[in-house]
């Protein structure tokens, strides 16, 4: 593990614990002792890294109440999802406007772009922090804030199990690998959902079959121009309008392949086998037929230049401003952690 993503409140002194907790998590959440606890400093621990796109790691805490609020969201620029797994304790609380209570075992599902108010019993977590895209999509466009997939299900037994193998390889693994190993756990967990929900075995636009056909055909795809929903509609035999409904809370199956697109190309210009060749050259390859358009649908996208995004060796394959942000400031609170502990 990258130590320079390591931090812990043990690392400073006891007197200014719980100050240091709120300083961190302030962005993400309001962290209070739980009412039992108030006399006690706050605990907590993080342990997160990359593993290809996302980020992937232990958390842990001292019992507490953590509050997202509406203007905390508005305020911030943290807007990523996560996929958790109860490892020993559990919560409870609200999520939006629903009220949830997770156990030890259970995986959770929650957005940074909506509220929740929850009671954190002193424990630890195995969290996946991903941008909200991928999940989006794995989800046919279903929200699942405050999800939860029980532990004692088969599926939730096999989620934990994936999730806590792939965290204890994880530096192991090549960058196809790491993919391939995010892809499963974010595979598994969209599975999960749906079975925890029946009403979710059709889409607004159709049958949930077709549309991961279609997404499974852009995936394969991202490098042949003609890419585009006349190409889609021909070959999946759908009419215009009904492609656009299954892919209406995507913002249209031309922004998922767009997305998709710069993400593979984000990937390929970041290697270091491809550092010898051009921008232009890369945007050829994958698909783009305008440089001009590359560079600014890339900067709306991950907030640098193509240039920038290879000089600056951002160190998730995939450059999700939310992710990388909460990866920075990972590295700058431990950072800040040993300094005052010394």
């Amino acid at each position: 593990m990258d130590d320079g993503a390591r931090l812990s409140t043990e690392m400073v002194d006891a007197t200014v614990r719980s100050e240091a907790w709120r300083d961190f998590t302030r962005p993400f959440f309001d962290a209070v002792p739980a009412l039992d606890q108030e006399a006690r400093p706050m605990h907590g621990e993080v342990g997160i890294r990359p593993l290809g796109s996302v980020l992937l790691g232990p958390t842990g805490y001292s019992a507490q109440r953590h509050t997202r609020s509406r203007r905390t969201i508005v305020a911030g620029d943290y807007e990523h999802c996560v996929i958790q797994l109860s490892v020993q304790g559990g919560s409870e609380g609200v999520f939006g406007d629903e009220p949830v209570r997770i156990g030890t075992g259970d995986v959770t599902l929650f957005d940074y772009a909506r509220p929740f108010a929850i009671d954190v019993e002193a424990g630890r977590t195995l969290s996946m922090v991903l941008p909200r895209a991928p999940l989006e999509t794995a989800l046919a466009g279903r929200p699942a804030h405050g999800a939860v997939i029980r532990g004692a299900t088969p599926m939730g037994r096999l989620i934990g199990q994936v999730m806590t193998s792939v965290d204890a390889v994880a530096d192991q693994l090549n960058p196809d690998e790491a993919e391939g190993a995010v892809d499963a756990i974010l595979s598994l967990a969209a599975r999960g959902v749906s079975g925890e929900t029946a009403v979710w075995a059709e889409t607004a636009g159709g049958s949930r079959a077709l549309r991961e056909a279609i997404i499974r055909h852009i995936q394969d795809n991202l490098k042949d121009r003609d890419l585009g929903p006349a190409a889609l509609m021909a070959r999946f035999n759908v009419s215009r309008a009904h492609l656009y409904r299954m892919f209406e809370n995507d913002g249209g199956v031309m922004t998922l392949i767009r997305e998709r697109r710069l993400d593979a190309f984000y990937r390929a210009l970041t290697r270091p086998e491809k550092q010898a060749a051009t921008v232009a050259a890369l945007a050829r390859d994958w698909g783009f037929s305008s440089v001009d358009q590359l560079q600014r649908n890339f900067r709306a996208r991950f907030g640098v230049t193509p240039t920038e995004a290879r000089d600056e060796g951002y160190s998730l394959s995939v450059g999700d401003r939310s992710v990388s942000k909460l990866h920075a400031r990972i590295k700058d609170f431990a950072g800040r952690f040993r300094t005052e502990g010394r």
